[in-house]
């Protein structure tokens, strides 16, 4: 038989449209588990948004370079500094803005 383990999860429902983002959607959670659990709704989150964009002049892409060594441009990506006053969970979001897909172009923290 297997150990028990306490776990957590966070659920994140996201109903978001870009066209209709200040419209509600409802929508229903239903939940079905073998042993009892406990859901209790979240207080509301702070959230902000920052809005930047790469390019040509200030995008240095990844830290290190395909052949191991290290990528002199790295700095010259956005940078953002978090100051966190006490513990808390945190969740970071990044989104490619835009419709489609671009092969080849990757987006990451």
């Amino acid at each position: 038989m297997y150990e028990k383990k306490n776990v957590h999860y966070i659920i994140v429902p996201n109903t978001e449209v870009e066209s209709k983002k200040d419209e509600e959607r409802p929508f229903f959670l239903r939940i079905f588990t073998s042993d009892k659990v406990e859901l209790v709704e979240l207080p509301k989150t702070i959230e902000q948004t920052f809005v930047g964009k790469w390019t040509p002049q200030t995008s240095g892409g990844k830290r290190t370079v395909n052949t191991g060594g290290e990528n002199k441009y790295w700095c010259r990506n956005p940078q953002y500094f978090l100051n966190l006053k006490k513990p808390t969970y945190l969740k970071i979001i990044l989104r490619k803005k835009g419709g489609k897909k671009i092969k080849g172009v990757n987006i990451g923290l």
